[in-house]
C-alpha cells in the first residue's frame, strides 16, 4: 500500500491516507484484542501478535511523520492522525500488558496503585510527551534518555537517517536538518567510505567519478550558502581534505594549470565573483586612458618597419615619448593599486561566511607557508593571487570588456599584477623599475595604508567573527525555543529560491538513501567517522544529477517484504522468547479506567 501510494500520489497526500488507513486498522485491532478471551494457551500468541503489529506501525511511524519532533515528542492531544495512532498504539499495548500479563504480577503491581510513591511513578509515565510505547517495543532505538532530551541529541542521527530515508519525497527541511545533524556526521560518513578518501587508486569508472563530483558540488554549494552556521562546511569537508591532503591547494589556488578536483573548483568559482567585479572596473578604468597628442611621431612603426632599418643606423625610438607614456602609466598605476586595496575588505566581505571560515581552518594546516601567508592570511593571499592571474589572462580580460583590449591597456593591466604580485611576496624574478615607482607612489600619497587595508580585511576572516555570528543566531532562537525543522525554515526557503538549491537537496537525499544500510550499520556502532572502509574499497555509491531528478521510488519487492519488517527480518520464534519488562510496563497503565481494567481483566 505505501509503496502503491508513493508512487501515484503527491507527497502530502500520500501521508495523509496512509495515516488514516493505518489509524483506521489500529482502531478496530484496539477493538478486537481488547474483546478476546483467550486461553492461556494462547495467551503468548496473542502477545506475539500484538508485539508483530506495533513493530509494524514503529515501521510505518517513519514514513507518515514529517519531523523528528512530530514522532518522538507528539502533540497527543492535537488530534491529527499521527497523535491518534500514537494514542491507538498505546492502548493496544495496554491491552497486551493487562491480557496477556500473569496474574501474580498483576496483582503486586495493581495493589497499592494508591500508594503515594507509585502514583508519582505513574503520573510521571503518562505526563511524558513521548510515546510510551515506542521504548518497550524498541528499546535500542528508543532508549528513555534519549526520549526525554532533545533531539539534537547524538543518538537521534540514527532518527533523522530513517525519517530521510523513508519518507514519499525529498523533505528540504529534513534533509538539511540530517546534513547538518551532529556536526555533519551523515556526510562525513559518506565521504570516508567513498572512493574520494581512498589512499590507493581504486578502478571507479567514469560515471561514479562524475556522480562522486557532481556530489561534492551539490555539498558546497547548499553549506557554502548557510551563512548562520558557518562552521558547517569546514566540518564535513576537513576529514576529506585531510585524507587527499588537499590543503596545499588552498596556497596554489591562483594556478589553473594544475588539475584540481571538483571541491577546488567551487571554491574557484566562489572567489572568481568579487574578482570579476574588481577586473571589470580596472579594465575600464585602463581603456579610459588615452595617450595625450604629441609630435608626428606620436604612433609607435610597425614592427615590420623596425625590423628593416640597418642596424648601422643605430636608430632608436624617441625618448621623450618613452618618458611620457610611463609616467602615465605610473600613475595609473597607482590610482589602480589604491581602487583594489580600497575596495578589498567589501570584496572578502562579499563571500559566504562558510568560505571564510574554510580558509581560516585551511590556514592551520599550512603551517609550512606561515612566513608568506602572515601579512595578509590565506584568503587574501588566494584572492589577491587569483586577481593577478585574471589580470595576465587575456580570455577573462576580454570577457569582461565591452570592447576588445589594445596591446597598451594589456601591458598596463600586466604592470599592476606585476605590482599586486611583488605587495605579496608573489613575483618571480627581479622586478621592473616601474613596479618600485608605483609602489613608491602610492606610498607617498597613503603611507602605510596598504598595510592597514589589508590588517582590516584580515579581521574579517578571524574565527571570533564566526562566533559572533553564531552567538548572535542562538541569541535570536533563545526565547522561546523553536523545534529544529522550525529553525531550519529560513534557510530552507532561501535554499529552495536559489538557483539550483533544490536539486541538490535531492541529490544529497538520493545519495543517503542509497547508502542508508551502510549509514545504519555505522550509526548503530558508533564507528568514527574518519575510519577508513575495510579492504581499502569504496563502498558509498553517488547518486548523479539526472537520477536524483526523476524520482521514482524504488520497486516493491514482495519476496522480500513477505518476511521482513522494513530491514529486519521477522522471526516469530524470538518474538515469543522476548523478555517483557512487566516491574516497568505494568505500573505506567495503573491509571486505566477501572471499567476497563476490569473488563481486560474478566477476559
Amino acid at each position: 500500500l505505501r509503496s502503491d501510494l508513493w508512487g501515484s500520489l503527491s507527497p502530502a497526500l500520500a501521508q495523509q491516507t496512509l495515516a488514516q488507513v493505518l489509524a483506521q486498522t489500529l482502531e478496530l485491532l484496539v477493538q478486537r484484542y481488547s474483546r478476546a478471551q483467550p486461553s492461556y494457551k494462547r495467551l503468548p500468541q496473542i502477545r506475539v501478535d500484538i508485539t508483530a503489529i506495533l513493530l509494524c506501525v514503529e515501521e510505518l511511524m517513519w514514513s507518515l511523520c514529517g519531523s523528528v519532533e512530530e514522532l518522538v515528542k507528539p502533540s497527543l492531544a492535537s488530534g491529527n492522525w499521527v497523535s491518534c495512532i500514537h494514542n491507538l498504539c498505546n492502548q493496544l499495548l495496554s491491552v497486551c500488558a493487562i491480557l496477556t500479563a500473569s496474574l501474580p504480577q498483576l496483582y503486586s503491581s495493581f495493589q497499592n496503585e494508591h500508594r503515594e510513591g507509585t502514583s508519582t511513578i505513574s503520573t510521571k509515565a503518562n505526563s511524558s510527551d513521548a510515546p510510551f510505547w515506542l521504548n518497550v517495543i524498541d528499546p535500542t532505538l528508543f532508549p528513555q534518555e534519549l526520549l526525554r532530551e532533545s533531539v539534537a541529541g547524538e543518538g537521534s542521527a540514527l532518527w533523522l537517517l530513517k525519517l530521510v530515508s523513508s519518507g514519499p519525497g525529498c523533505c528540504p527541511v529534513v534533509v538539511l536538518q540530517a546534513m547538518l545533524h551532529s556536526d555533519c556526521l551523515l556526510l562525513r560518513l559518506l565521504l570516508s567510505d567513498s572512493h574520494l578518501c581512498l589512499d590507493s587508486e581504486a578502478e571507479v569508472s567514469l560515471g561514479a567519478q562524475k556522480a562522486a563530483a557532481e556530489f561534492m558540488e551539490a555539498v558546497f554549494s547548499i553549506l557554502s550558502s548557510l551563512n548562520n552556521v558557518p562552521r558547517a562546511l569546514a566540518l564535513a569537508l576537513e576529514g576529506y581534505l585531510d585524507r587527499r591532503h588537499l590543503w596545499d591547494h588552498f596556497y596554489s589556488l591562483a594556478d589553473t594549470a594544475r588539475d584540481t578536483p571538483a571541491l577546488i573548483k567551487c571554491i574557484r568559482a566562489v572567489l572568481s565573483k568579487p574578482i570579476s567585479s574588481l577586473i571589470g572596473h580596472l579594465v575600464s578604468m585602463m581603456q579610459m586612458c588615452e595617450d595625450l597628442p604629441g609630435t608626428l611621431l606620436r604612433q609607435e612603426l610597425p614592427e615590420t618597419i623596425l625590423a628593416k632599418i640597418p642596424k648601422e643606423w643605430n636608430y632608436s625610438p624617441p625618448d621623450a615619448k618613452t618618458k611620457h607614456v610611463s609616467k602615465s602609466n605610473i600613475t595609473l598605476a597607482v590610482q589602480a593599486l589604491s581602487f583594489i586595496f580600497t575596495h578589498l575588505p567589501s570584496a572578502v566581505a562579499s563571500l559566504p561566511q562558510p568560505v571564510r571560515f574554510l580558509f581560516c581552518v585551511a590556514e592551520k594546516h599550512l603551517s609550512q607557508h606561515a612566513r608568506q601567508l602572515r601579512p595578509t592570511g590565506l584568503l587574501i593571499w588566494a584572492l589577491l593571487g587569483c586577481l593577478c592571474q585574471s589580470l595576465e589572462d587575456g580570455e577573462t580580460l576580454e570577457s569582461v570588456s565591452a570592447q576588445p583590449l589594445e596591446r597598451g591597456a594589456k601591458e598596463r593591466l600586466a604592470l599592476l599584477s606585476e605590482c599586486l604580485q611583488v605587495s605579496l611576496g608573489q613575483q618571480k624574478g627581479v622586478p621592473k623599475p616601474a613596479v618600485h615607482k608605483v609602489l613608491q607612489g602610492l606610498e607617498e600619497k597613503r603611507p602605510k595604508w596598504s598595510s592597514m587595508q589589508l590588517q582590516k580585511t584580515r579581521k574579517l576572516c578571524s574565527e571570533s567573527v564566526f562566533e559572533r555570528v553564531e552567538s548572535g543566531v542562538a541569541q535570536e532562537r533563545g526565547v522561546p525555543a523553536e523545534a529544529p525543522e522550525q529553525k531550519m525554515w529560513p534557510e530552507t526557503l532561501a535554499l529552495c529560491q536559489g538557483a539550483g538549491g533544490i536539486q541538490n537537496l535531492r541529490q544529497i537525499h538520493h545519495t543517503i538513501q542509497l547508502n542508508e544500510a551502510l549509514l545504519r550499520s555505522k550509526l548503530a556502532s558508533g564507528e568514527d567517522p574518519n575510519t577508513p572502509s575495510p579492504g581499502g574499497h569504496p563502498s558509498v555509491q553517488f547518486s548523479s544529477a539526472a537520477s536524483s531528478q526523476s524520482g521514482l521510488p524504488s520497486p516493491f519487492n514482495p519476496l522480500y517484504y513477505y518476511d521482513h519488517i522494513g530491514h529486519t527480518k521477522f522471526d516469530q520464534s524470538a518474538l515469543s522468547e522476548r523478555e517483557w519488562d512487566w516491574a516497568q510496563l505494568l505500573p505506567s497503565n495503573q491509571r486505566m479506567s477501572q471499567v476497563t481494567f476490569r473488563a481486560l481483566l474478566a477476559n
